[in-house]
């Protein structure tokens, strides 16, 4: 099984569970590739924002 659809798995496997689902994002790449693999759950699920990038620490929640 390719490494796309493995993530994939482990993503829809994390919102079968029931449970809550928050993904942290920083806006990198990483971030991003796994913000796309959730889309199908648009809704679904909270988002974390942290920007570490500046001397003060801030993030914000968004459902």
């Amino acid at each position: 099984m390719d490494l796309l659809r493995q993530s994939a798995n482990v993503v829809t496997d994390a919102f079968a569970s029931g449970l809550p689902v928050f993904l942290a994002f920083s806006g990198g790449k990483d971030s991003l590739a796994v913000l796309k693999l959730c889309e199908p759950y648009e809704g679904r699920f909270k988002l974390l924002w942290t920007n570490t990038g500046h001397s003060g620490w801030s993030s914000t929640v968004r459902s």
